[in-house]
């Protein structure tokens, strides 16, 4: 995936810019229109930054019920609710020493923004239903097809 070819100017420019943010441990933004590419953008990301061989995870925001984004993430212990028979790690904690790509992250409710913020922030995870901390180091890449800027000032992104 690190070897693309790219005919249109604005192709080769996003995969200029992509090549040099691999560069750096930072989170990613990509906002774009749907079908924009913005998930190739992020493999390559990856691709460049870690190699084939770490783990990618993707999660796509929209499609997971809000009830259950939270569990999805964070993952969960035995007996944290109702129905879980097992301890499950979460997508965060599988995407552990690679990048996890939070897909239309503009839909996910601003509470669990708040608690993605503060795991980045600790670089720690806490799976629910549990009190002990587990130390991460990932590479967040989240995409959009909406204006965020517009979104932070309707109030409905932090």
């Amino acid at each position: 995936m690190s070897e693309l070819i790219a005919t249109a100017a604005s192709s080769i420019n996003a995969f200029t810019l992509a090549k040099r943010v691999a560069a750096f441990n930072v989170p990613v933004l990509i906002q774009g229109e749907t079908g924009a590419g913005k998930e190739c953008v992020a493999k390559y990301i990856h691709s460049v930054a870690f190699g084939e061989n770490a783990p990618y995870i993707g999660v796509n925001c929209a499609a997971i019920p809000e009830n259950m984004l939270e569990a999805t993430l964070f993952g969960y212990d035995k007996g944290a609710f109702t129905g879980a028979i097992a301890s499950v790690p979460g997508k965060m904690e599988l995407a552990n020493n690679g990048t996890l790509l939070l897909d239309e992250i503009g839909d996910m409710p601003l509470a669990l923004q708040a608690k993605i913020l503060r795991v980045l922030q600790e670089q720690q995870v806490e799976r629910l239903g549990s009190n002990r901390q587990i130390k991460l180091n990932f590479r967040l890449i989240a995409c959009t097809n909406k204006n965020l800027e517009q979104e932070v000032a309707a109030g409905r992104f932090r």
